[in-house]
């Protein structure tokens, strides 16, 4: 009991320490990005980058428990094309938005220059990341 709790802790520590590194670089990227002509569609990819990857962490957890098992790895279907599509269809609304191709821009939501901000961006993205990593399943041997 004392271990699985000491385990969550440095669990807990580790993400709270990737999050507050993660952060500082991504404030340093976008203070240099605002020195230098970078457009906006560059420094959001990083940050969609980034935030998923903090929800391929949060999830990678589950994943390592399969690990051990004996079986090969697959991609769940269903819950990809149910799940992750649609979150990944919101959580890259922006790029939508900024693309320069304009089939592209045939599917953006039209409430998204009024609805869709970063405090709905970042945790979609962070759920995108999750449902990513969390699609990744290991058929077991018998």
């Amino acid at each position: 009991m004392v271990k699985m709790i000491v385990s969550n802790i440095i669990k807990l520590i580790t993400f709270i320490i990737i999050i507050f590194i993660g952060g500082i670089l991504l404030k340093s990227f976008n203070d240099i990005s605002s020195l230098i002509y970078t457009k906006k569609l560059e420094s959001e990819i990083i940050k969609i980058l980034y935030y998923t990857t903090l929800g391929m962490i949060i999830g990678v957890e589950s994943r390592l428990e399969n690990y051990r098992l004996k079986g090969s790895w697959h991609v769940d279907l269903n819950r990809f094309i149910f799940l992750g599509i649609p979150v990944a269809y919101l959580a890259l609304q922006f790029i939508i938005y900024t693309s320069d191709i304009k089939f592209i821009r045939l599917f953006m939501l039209p409430i998204y220059k009024t609805d869709m901000n970063q405090f709905t961006q970042i945790p979609l993205q962070i759920l995108l990341g999750y449902i990513l990593i969390t699609c990744l399943k290991k058929n077991k041997q018998a």
